[in-house]
């Protein structure tokens, strides 16, 4: 790396994203119909590394460029590149733009290091960033879940049972602006690897009922189905993977939860002895419940958890069609 004087004298002009793509390609990233292609995103990559130049885009949106960042990484770890998404994440956190951010970017490092194998220098990382003054309690929280997490995939249970403690303590009263919901999920992943079942259903539900209330849709997605899956251990044949999703769309609705219904299997995706008869095809859309009292809203999710809870355990486990 250059030092501060070389680095005044010998500024390289910033990349922009525009250099890579053109503006409609850059429009689809925002719009979420097209990812960049791996190709696109190692020349950016690889630029940036080779000029040490910051990170710059043409669109002043700053909302616009999380979401591409965020498309960016995410299209990197489904792909199962995590040395490029490692790569990439360590570019954003060396950018000189806010601490905060640049500490989100360095929690993102961390689950993309420990995704390729390292489990230590993935907790050196996340352990580094709860020292920072600048981290936010946000990421200290979201952190620490991650901890326990792999903790529990490298077998430490005494280490995550520790973390598991300290946050269950802790987000008692959590803040409507905290992804708490998202901090529930990892300890229940955790509780799933010690095959703790009981104590992992008991935060899906309590993370269900939060992040329902703070609208953190794709969290609460991710709740429902480690829950459905949970519930519902044949769920990987086809006909319980179609019940399951007609489950989960009831679910919903009566959680009163603002999401997109499951999209339905296709005629092609079925086999032509086995369709499965539409029976809400044409039935209008449920309208979500307007939450007036946060607290009675939870109370009553609860008691719709307990009862949902009593009736699957009266009912024996789906018999394959």
């Amino acid at each position: 790396m250059l030092d501060a004087t070389r680095r005044a004298q010998h500024m390289p002009a910033p990349i922009l994203y525009d250099d890579i793509v053109d503006q409609p390609t850059f429009e689809a990233f925002i719009n979420g119909t097209q990812f960049p292609t791996p190709q696109q995103i190692m020349a950016f990559t690889a630029r940036l590394k080779q000029n040490e130049a910051p990170l710059v885009f043409t669109h002043t949106d700053p909302i616009s460029k999380n979401r591409l960042v965020n498309q960016t990484i995410a299209r990197l770890l489904k792909a199962g590149d995590w040395v490029g998404a490692n790569e990439f994440l360590q570019t954003l956190a060396s950018d000189s733009r806010a601490a905060s951010q640049n500490q989100a970017y360095a929690l993102y490092r961390a689950i993309s290091v420990y995704l390729t194998g390292d489990a230590t220098a993935a907790r050196a990382l996340l352990e580094n960033s709860l020292t920072q003054s600048a981290t936010s309690l946000n990421l200290k929280y979201l952190s620490q879940a991650t901890l326990a997490y792999i903790a529990a995939n490298s077998g430490r249970k005494f280490v995550a049972t520790r973390y598991r403690h300290y946050l269950l303590q802790t987000l008692q009263k959590p803040a409507r602006e905290l992804d708490v919901g998202a901090v529930y999920l990892l300890l229940a992943l955790a509780d799933v690897v010690f095959d703790q079942t009981a104590p992992a259903l008991q935060l899906i539900q309590t993370g269900i009922s939060i992040a329902t209330a703070s609208h953190q849709s794709v969290v609460a997605w991710r709740l429902i189905d480690l829950w459905a899956q949970l519930l519902l251990p044949d769920a990987t044949s086809a006909s319980a993977a179609r019940r399951l999703g007609r489950y989960l769309n009831d679910s919903i609705v009566e959680l009163s939860v603002k999401f997109k219904p499951l999209p339905r299997p296709s005629d092609q995706e079925i086999p032509s002895d086995k369709r499965v008869i539409q029976r809400q095809k044409n039935k209008p859309a449920v309208k979500p419940a307007v939450i007036t009292d946060p607290i009675a809203h939870q109370e009553k999710i609860a008691q719709t958890m307990k009862l949902m809870a009593k009736v699957r355990a009266k009912t024996k486990p789906p018999v394959e069609e």
